[in-house]
């Protein structure tokens, strides 16, 4: 019964506090910080769009665009941490190669410099300004300063007279995506994985309005489906990033050899995780959606045919 706008309200607060808690961390070279930083960016993104019909475009754009600013910087270290993660067994298993070290050391510089990079953004005013005035939308209520319609009035309706039809929305191009997925091709795949976190966070966002087991039986599959989607999305990155390694070190060290294996290892770990696909797609296309509730009694779960 909470009005729309608190739901909004309460959402983008809890976003914020989460990617302010984490911000010491990352600060201080933490890899989970970062993370978790950029976890709580994309909540907050997923959000604006999740309202986007109730909040004023020139006010979703301009925060957006801030926090996309934000996201990139943190990307950028992020993307080097990653190569990092994929790396370590294959430096495990060879310990003593000489060309995989020299190649590890060239990520480790490229990882130091976008830490730096990214340290002069979060240190900067315009992300003090970006936070504060956030904060201030928030608790201002700043989507009000729109003309009265249709869809303002409903920033007064109760959101659970909204949130079924929000997070359907996100289901249904999914799970379009996702019936198609043999035929997707790499841009369709990565289309894909956006749509099921665009799902996720709408899903976890009004979680506590439905049935728990259900929504943890959608949210299990959801994020199967996305974790392996996810490690193919990490894998085209740090292919991505070995062409932006010099070929050799100062000190006259050829990566190219040291490159070769990981590419080598990249693709093992490619064609493992295409035999999972297959199960976490139809593993995803089998859940029954938990959000369509009946009308007549609020809470009760109306579950939706397979096809529908």
């Amino acid at each position: 019964d909470m009005p729309a706008e608190d739901a909004l309200a309460a959402i983008v607060r809890r976003s914020l506090e989460h990617m302010l808690a984490n911000d010491p961390a990352a600060l201080a070279g933490d890899a989970e910080g970062v993370h978790q930083m950029r976890v709580a960016l994309r909540r907050l993104r997923a959000t604006l769009g999740l309202f986007k019909t109730l909040i004023p475009d020139a006010q979703r754009a301009q925060a957006t665009a801030e926090m996309k600013w934000l996201a990139d910087a943190l990307g950028a270290a992020r993307n080097w941490d990653i190569f990092a993660v994929l790396a370590a067994p294959v430096q495990q298993a060879l310990p003593e190669d000489g060309d995989l070290a020299a190649l590890l050391r060239a990520v480790e510089e490229k990882r130091r410099a976008a830490y730096a990079a990214m340290r002069e953004v979060m240190t900067s005013a315009r992300y003090t300004d970006m936070v504060l005035r956030l904060m201030e939308w928030v608790e201002m209520r700043g989507w009000r300063q729109q003309q009265v319609s249709e869809t303002s009035v409903l920033l007064l309706s109760p959101v659970g007279d909204l949130a079924d039809g929000l997070v359907e929305k996100r289901y249904r191009k999914a799970r379009k995506l996702a019936k198609r997925f043999a035929a997707l091709d790499a841009a369709g795949r990565h289309e894909l994985r956006i749509a099921l976190k665009k799902l996720r966070y709408g899903a976890d966002s009004f979680e506590p309005m439905y049935p728990a087991k259900a929504a943890a039986r959608m949210a299990k599959r959801v994020s199967g489906l996305q974790g392996d989607l996810g490690l193919l999305n990490d894998v085209t990155t740090a292919q991505e990033l070995m062409g932006d390694l010099p070929a050799a070190t100062e000190a006259g060290e050829d990566l190219r050899r040291g490159a070769t294996i990981m590419q080598g290892w990249l693709a093992r770990m490619v064609a493992e995780n295409e035999r999972r696909l297959s199960r976490e797609v139809a593993r995803f296309l089998e859940a029954k959606p938990f959000w369509k509730r009946s009308k007549k009694r609020r809470g009760d779960v109306e579950p939706i045919a397979a096809g529908e």
